[in-house]
């Protein structure tokens, strides 16, 4: 007998096996270990998949389309609004979960979120790439969720960011106001105020199977609270006023996978990411004392 083993299939990627037969009566096997060739000769699109063996041990935020950089021609660019694809506007973008797109349609950019911790696979194309992708003129960020299977697994994590993990702001360079032909360093919290910023994880995941072999279920549960408070001083005013944006996100999601016959394979997922903020923080410059900036807010999706 013959076969092959540990051959990675990556998201839409076909691969031809070669395999020689031999005849049943001699006894003898072969057993070949390999990786498909890591570059695709019948390809046209440039691009990059990321397992998530890979991007667990790679630098990244706490969203997928914090990796999205890893591609050449792929930059942050906050002028070209998020993501730039060889040069295209952050609007210009597809996003796809689980083959749904989820692209904003009134914005262009990403409409949901997903947490690493809840991702099996991310594929980026820059260039090259399907018709069936025609609303995009930049890139197309694909991912793939976390699938239960034949044993129960979970995790339980939690993230923490605020003032005490944080840096000091450098210096602000400025013209002096009693002679504007030189220049002066000026503390950044003396000049702006001590902005504190806290952010709060707390989450968990579950999978398993439903029946063996037949039927499996991932879930997860991410709620994030993140707090952000602004001290500001108005003309006039000899104290500071502390102003406080508070945002929550409710994320969960869910998939069902079911294989009823050998062949075939379905699944269905949801993702989830409910937003709520409260409060809204005053202009540094230019505020006005008597907005009520803690009436500010709104829930997403309403």
């Amino acid at each position: 007998a013959s076969y092959m083993k540990d051959i990675i299939v990556k998201l839409e990627q076909t691969i031809t096996v070669d395999i020689t037969m031999t005849p049943g009566v001699i006894e003898e096997q072969i057993t070949v270990l390999g990786r498909s060739p890591l570059i695709d000769v019948k390809s046209t699109y440039k691009g990059m998949v990321l397992s998530r063996e890979m991007f667990q041990m790679l630098p990244k935020g706490r969203n997928f389309d914090t990796l999205v950089t890893a591609v050449p021609g792929v930059s942050n660019e906050p002028w070209a609004g998020g993501i730039s694809v060889d040069g295209a506007s952050g609007a210009e973008n597809m996003y796809y979960i689980d083959g749904t797109d989820i692209t904003n349609m009134v914005l262009g950019t990403r409409g949901q979120s997903a947490a690493f911790e809840f991702v099996e696979e991310i594929q980026i194309k820059a260039s090259g790439y399907q018709a069936e992708y025609g609303g995009a003129l930049g890139g197309v960020i694909s991912v793939i969720t976390r699938s239960g299977g034949n044993e129960f697994h979970g995790e339980i994590l939690g993230y923490y960011s605020g003032p005490s993990l944080t840096g000091t702001e450098r210096n602000i360079l400025r013209q002096k106001p009693e002679d504007v032909s030189q220049a002066e360093y000026v503390n950044y919290e003396h000049l702006m105020g001590k902005e504190r910023s806290q952010r709060y994880e707390v989450g968990f995941s579950l999978g398993g199977y439903i029946l063996k072999d037949k039927l499996w279920f991932f879930g997860s549960f991410l709620p994030v609270f993140n707090n952000i408070t602004r001290p500001v001083v108005f003309p006039g005013d000899t104290d500071a006023t502390e102003y406080t944006r508070k945002w929550k996100y409710y994320n969960f999601q869910g998939k069902i996978t079911a294989q009823p016959f050998g062949s075939l394979r379905l699944s269905a997922s949801f993702v989830n990411n409910f937003s709520k903020r409260k409060g809204d923080l005053a202009p540094r410059t230019g505020g006005n004392p008597d907005t009520d900036y803690s009436a500010f807010g709104f829930s997403f999706p309403n």
